[in-house]
This record gives structure tokens, sequence and C-alpha cells, in this order.
């Protein structure tokens, strides 16, 4: 399977569509262990913009996260109003083919074809709803024999109401505004679901997803709701996408998706190990577990070089105080740079800054050749360098063998 560099880029391009407008593409990212013949969850991404514009970039750091759990992660591209001149409908149509397209091929690509997952935010959002939930407006000429529709659905600030009381009521047909209207299409039998909404939306109504949830159960539908005190539309961008985010959000939002995965049996249980690892040396910020990194009143340091069978393999950077290379390896679980005790926000990836031989203050100490300041930024999760990270202080002992202070 394709491989990248541990940037936000995508792995490959897929084209799933040919349209008279333009290639439609599926950008992907790959776990690094994926082979032919395996049977692994999917997730395709869609990106918002109210049907009109916007970027697949959008959710390349969600699909990062989500290729770190093994899942096999795709940001798509569809036809565009503004760019294609096409409308809402086409939207929904691309959609379905892109599902279809994905379980047509899914054996070639190691996927399970009955656990692929649809995603988006905003008019994103609607467009996954729509490939579940939506009857018709399938492209003619596709093999309709391959259901178009996915098996659990992943939802952030989504629209959900095309009426008045809604969102873009004025993009759809005269008299035809319930027809792409997912909370006018709720019945038994629905995806499992999980939907993300700020409470202070003001594009999408957060009525609309407090409505839908409801909906949701009341047809005997599982659908969990998580609502953001007093965020807005865009809350859960990453940083990668919308510079001045602080992962905040994003990084909850990512945690309670791979819950929920877990929840309906798309993802396995965390094992024994995770758990102990997780309440012993958890990241501070990410919530991702790194083994090597044990709290001193555990009793258990560890080494950085999981088991096998440990949390999924992260590729990651370790380096000695004074900028010398201590450790690389593709399957350690967590990433960090040494950065001067000036600037504790991060620098680019990849490139440790020499750490000086002085004083920080009372809880770091002093920094020489067996100490150094580690900045935690996991790209399991996706963080760009411009988030804010807290310093946290190592002792390097016996590599690769490094103790939390």
């Amino acid at each position: 399977m394709p491989k990248e560099a541990d940037t936000l880029a995508p792995a490959g391009r897929l084209t799933y569509k040919e349209t008279e407008q333009v290639d439609l593409i599926l950008k992907g990212y790959y776990p690094e262990d994926l082979k032919k013949g395996d049977n692994r969850p999917a997730i395709i991404l869609f990106h918002g913009g109210g049907w009109v514009c916007g970027k697949p970039q959008q959710f390349y750091q969600q699909a990062r996260v989500f290729r770190d759990q093994g899942i096999v992660a795709f940001s798509a591209t569809y036809r565009l109003i503004n760019k294609h001149h096409t409308t809402v409908y086409e939207c929904i149509k691309d959609g379905k083919s892109a599902v279809r397209w994905l379980r047509a091929h899914a054996e070639k690509l190691g996927i399970d074809p009955d656990k692929i997952i649809a995603g988006g935010g905003s008019a994103g959002g609607h467009v996954a709803a729509c490939t579940a939930m939506i009857e018709g407006y399938e492209e003619e000429g596709e093999d309709q024999t391959v259901s178009s529709k996915p098996n659990a659905l992943i939802l952030f600030s989504p629209v959900l109401d095309t009426t008045e009381e809604g969102y873009g009521s004025g993009k759809m047909i005269k008299g035809e505004k319930t027809d792409l209207s997912p909370c006018h299409h709720v019945r038994a039998g629905m995806q499992p679901t999980i939907l993300f909404h700020g409470t202070r939306d003001t594009t999408v109504p957060p009525e609309n997803a407090e409505r839908f949830a409801e909906l949701m159960k009341e047809a005997g539908n599982y659908c969990v709701r998580v609502p953001y005190e007093g965020r807005r539309h865009s809350f859960f961008n990453g940083s990668g996408f919308r510079k001045n985010n602080t992962d905040e959000d994003f990084n909850t939002t990512m945690e309670k998706s791979i819950e929920f995965l877990r929840s309906i049996k798309f993802l396995p249980e965390k094992s024994k190990a995770e758990g102990d690892n997780a309440e012993s040396g958890a990241h501070p910020r990410a919530g991702v577990t790194c083994p090597g990194l044990r709290r001193p009143d555990s009793g258990r340091p560890g080494p950085c070089r999981p088991a096998a069978s440990a949390v999924p393999r992260h590729r990651a950077v370790w380096a000695k105080a004074g900028g010398q290379p201590g450790l690389s390896s593709k399957r350690l679980p967590a990433v960090a740079e040494i950065a001067t005790p000036k600037a504790w926000s991060l620098r680019r990836p990849w490139r440790p800054q020499r750490a000086a031989a002085t004083k920080t203050d009372s809880t770091t100490k002093a920094i020489d050749g067996r100490f150094a300041i580690l900045m935690g930024w996991p790209p399991s999760l996706g963080s760009s360098p411009n988030s804010p990270a807290r310093p946290v202080l190592y002792r390097v002992s016996d590599w690769p063998r490094v103790t939390r202070l």
C-alpha cells in the first residue's frame, strides 16, 4: 500500500468517478501494516462549504487520526455548485458513488465492505448523512447491486434540515425542500451515528441536531449527540486547516469518534495493557498512550519500543539533549522534540532544536546530557506545529528507556 512522509498530505489519490465537469478523487491515508486481503474499517470524509465551495484538506487531519487507529481513511472531492455549475443533488449522487466505489473495491484495498463509515462537516456532513438516509439519487450507469449506503456515520456540525427551519432551503428545488432533509427521513434501521455540534452555531441551528438525535432515538436507532457548549459552527476543525484553532476541540471530537467506533465494534476494545498505560503514561494533551513514558509513582518505567500488540504504530522521533540523535523508530507511539527553554511553542517537525544547558525553572531543573525538554506533538492526532503544547521534562537515562519526571 502507498506510504507517505509524516505530514498532513495524503498517501495517494484514487479516482472514484469521472464526470463531464471533473474527475472525482479519494485522497487516501493507509495504515502502515495494511495489506491486500485485510478486513479493515474504512471512512470517507466529505468537506464542508455549503455545497458551493470547499477543499478536501479540511479533513486531512482527521483522516490521519483514523489511519493511526488502523482505519483506511479517505478525504473525498465532489462536485460543487460554484466551481462545477451543478446542484446539491449532484453532491448527493457523488457521495453515494464514493461509498459504492469503495465497497466495490473493498477486497483490493483491504477493506471490510460491511464497515464503511461516512463522515463530514457542515454540507459535507449533510452529504454523508444523505448517503445513508435518502433513497434514490443514484448515478446512472453504476452497478446498483453494490450498495451506496455506509454502515455508520460520524457527523460534524451537519446540515440536517434543508427547510427554512434549518439551512440551505434556497438551494433546493421549490416544493422539494424536504427531499434531501435528513430530519424528514428518519426511520427505523438507520445506521449508528455520532453527531457533534456547537450550542452557539449560527449557521446550522443547534435545534436541528437536538431534533435529529431525538427522532433517531424514538425510531430505535443508535445515535450519540455530543454538544459543545458555547462553540460555533466550525469548532471541530483542526489547526492543520484552521491555523488559529488550538486543537483542543479537535482532539476531543477525535477521541469520542474512536470511542464511538469501539462501541459499535468497528474497532477493538482497548487492551488491558493500553488501559494501564493510559493511567500511568498518557500523553498530557492528546490522550494517546505511550508505553515508554511512565509516571514516577507507578514504579514501572517502561521501554520506548512497545510490544507488537501495543497501541497502533505511529512514526516518531526522539532526540537527546543538545540536539544529539537518540532513537528513531516507526514503532514508537508518540512524538517528542527538544525545544529551547525560551520557546515553548513547537518548532518545525522532525527538526529538534538545541537545548541550552541552563536552568529554566524550579520544575524543569537543569538541561544537560541527562535531561531533555520534550514537546509533545503526536502525529496520530494531527496537531499542527503551531499548536500550543506544554513542555515536559524527561530524564534521558538508558536509551531507549525514558523516564518522565
